[in-house]
């Protein structure tokens, strides 16, 4: 079985960014978390985003510090990794 990709983009001195590290702690779920801060601008405008904390959920993308959005997306990923084929 596949396992869905959770990534976490984030930068340093980012309110937003360390509320969502913080709510992955609580939720015991460990994204990998890819730092932009050595070139946020560029990264961000070649994946097509503005801002930070952006969650990578296998190919959805979440914008923004979401909780209720963040953890449908992962139940729905949860559930279906539960489902036998």
């Amino acid at each position: 079985m596949n396992q869905t990709t959770i990534t976490l983009y984030v930068s340093d001195n980012c309110p937003a960014c360390n509320l969502a590290k913080q709510w992955f702690e609580r939720h015991g779920v460990k994204p990998e978390i890819i730092n932009l801060n050595d070139s946020p601008a560029d990264r961000l405008n070649r994946m097509g985003f503005m801002s930070v904390p952006i969650l990578r959920v296998g190919d959805d993308y979440l914008v923004g510090f979401q909780p209720a959005r963040w953890e449908k997306a992962l139940k729905e990923v949860t559930h279906g990794q539960n489902q036998q084929p």
